[in-house]
């Protein structure tokens, strides 16, 4: 039988800047709080229609690092589940580092119509308890490594005798395993918690072993993709495929579909492909919409995607209200294909990055080495960028800093020169190209209109 799911939602994101201040109706700065409370409702198969709060502290460790948050979420629902979470997402060292941890735990009432596809009714009782860590460090540009850790308690069971025996008969009981992994992200989001452009790849994996204290040895591997395309006036169409594969996991541990709308555990395989898109349309303010539609794939066991009753679409609209709106204050200049070798650009933008602007110019306007004048030029135009686009009537320059500075290498001109003995000497004419990112520690106040 095939599926089709239809839903509605109400969601409520944010953006954060920790040391923004908003300029009151009188005009005098007001001080934003760091702190973020909201209300949590939902609708949701799994898990019931559900109230709960969301309380976090924002924390921006320097300049060049994204808002970290400290927060805890309860939830309770009218099926009598309930569950907490605690995380803290972390960026510190000027965005070098990175570390996520937090811990979950909760009881989940479930009542299926179609369990496993079936066709009998069950009723179950998930309790689950994890704790993980992730850390991660750019060794690039772009690019994360790190290690991480998760264990996992999760245990189901039925609430009357045909679904315990039903359970007991697949071999759905849940599983106790300690596990660890390697992964690896590329990150060129704008924004971390809201992006409008640049993409996300996530690869990693677990490996959970008896030796670890836990009941099964098997392998996870997953692999996520995100692309977000802004157009018009803060639109942003978004793209991602997700990936989950097992290898010799039990049953608690294959994959499920992870689609809005659909129950978390009632279809299972070894593995899992997600394709989604999603259109985010901007309202006015703080206001949007939301529409989606995706589709996904359970397969392994001998089960392909070729059959239909192994896809699961969904489709769906919402409403979007924006907790806490990020000062959009950056601007960015590219220099291509300047003639100077990316080994000596890169030793100046060491220098300036994270500097104010009037000190990174005075550095660059002093500096004896050559490489500074394209510099210095990119990061007049970010400046002037700066202020164009947002259409300043005062911007100081004390309050700007450099936000990013890297440098890409360019293509390599090959020339010739004669040598010794009837012998060509090559030399290698080296180009780079410099970005620079410009952002203002304070916000700007912008014409009206503009």
């Amino acid at each position: 039988m095939r599926r089709f799911i239809l839903i509605y939602s109400i969601i409520f994101p944010f953006t954060v800047r920790a040391d923004a201040s908003l300029p009151d109706a009188t005009g005098t700065d007001k001080s934003e709080s760091p702190w973020l409370v909201t209300p949590l409702v939902s609708s949701a198969p799994k898990f019931g229609t559900s109230l709960g709060a969301l309380g976090a502290y924002l924390k921006k460790f320097d300049d060049n690092s994204p808002t970290s948050m400290f927060g805890t979420a309860v939830s309770y629902s009218n099926t009598e589940s309930a569950f907490i979470a605690v995380i803290a997402n972390t960026y510190f060292d000027n965005d070098k580092q990175r570390l996520v941890a937090g811990a979950i735990g909760g009881e989940i009432n479930n009542e299926y119509s179609d369990f496993l596809g079936t066709g009998y009714p069950v009723k179950t009782t998930d309790n689950i308890h994890a704790v993980f860590v992730r850390y991660l460090y750019r060794v690039s540009n772009n690019w994360f490594l790190g290690p991480q850790v998760l264990s996992t308690n999760y245990a189901i069971s039925g609430n009357d005798w045909f679904s315990q025996e039903l359970l007991a008969r697949i071999g759905l009981t849940g599983f106790d395993s300690n596990g660890i992994g390697l992964v690896a992200q590329r990150d060129t989001r704008d924004n971390q918690n809201s992006p409008a452009k640049g993409s996300f790849l996530n690869m990693n994996n677990i490996a959970y072993r008896e030796s670890f204290g836990g009941d099964y040895s098997f392998d996870a591997y997953a692999l996520s993709f995100r692309k977000y395309f802004p157009h018009g006036m803060g639109h942003v169409l978004a793209a991602r495929i997700d990936g989950r594969w097992t290898d010799d996991a039990p049953v608690g541990g294959y994959s499920s579909v992870r689609l809005r709308g659909y129950t978390f555990g009632q279809y299972l395989a070894p593995n899992a492909t997600l394709l989604e898109v999603e259109e985010r349309y901007h309202i006015k303010g703080r206001w949007g919409a939301t529409a989606f539609v995706g589709v996904e794939c359970l397969y392994g066991d001998g089960e392909g995607c070729g059959d239909g009753d192994n896809l699961y679409p969904a489709a769906g609209v919402g409403v979007t209200f924006m907790l806490k709106p990020e000062e959009k204050m950056i601007a960015r200049a590219v220099k291509r294909f300047e003639r100077v070798s990316p080994r000596k650009v890169k030793r100046m933008l060491d220098i300036i990055r994270g500097k104010g602007i009037v000190e990174a110019r005075a550095i660059l306007q002093f500096h004896h080495s050559r490489s500074k004048l394209p510099v210095l030029k990119t990061l007049n135009s970010a400046v002037a960028n700066l202020k164009d686009r947002i259409g300043a009537v005062r911007v100081d320059d004390s309050d700007l800093f450099v936000k990013e500075a890297k440098v890409d290498a360019g293509p390599t001109m090959k020339r010739w020169r004669p040598g010794f003995r009837g012998t060509a000497d090559m030399i290698k004419r080296r180009t780079c190209h410099i970005t620079l990112v410009v952002d203002s520690h304070k916000p700007i106040e912008t014409k009206k209109g503009a």
